[in-house]
């Protein structure tokens, strides 16, 4: 697979991510977070670092807003 289609691929699996957290989809937030892991390899195999950065704020907030909805569902 070409390097620069499969950012094409990782957002629209983000976007899909984002459409289930807005149906309140508890799971959806742990997807999330996988699919960050596959941004960071991204980052890493095309040299963009920054997205190194971006991945860990994104995970940070997708962990708290899990607990946060885990805690409510409880």
């Amino acid at each position: 697979m070409n390097i620069y289609l499969l950012s094409w691929v990782l957002a629209v699996l983000s976007l899909i991510g984002m459409w289930n957290v807005g149906k309140y989809r508890l799971w959806a937030w742990i997807y999330l977070c996988c699919l960050e892991i596959l941004w960071t390899f991204y980052g890493i195999m095309t040299g963009q670092y920054g997205f190194i950065l971006l991945t860990v704020g994104y995970i940070t907030i997708y962990v708290i807003n899990y607990k946060r909805w885990k805690k409510k569902e409880d």
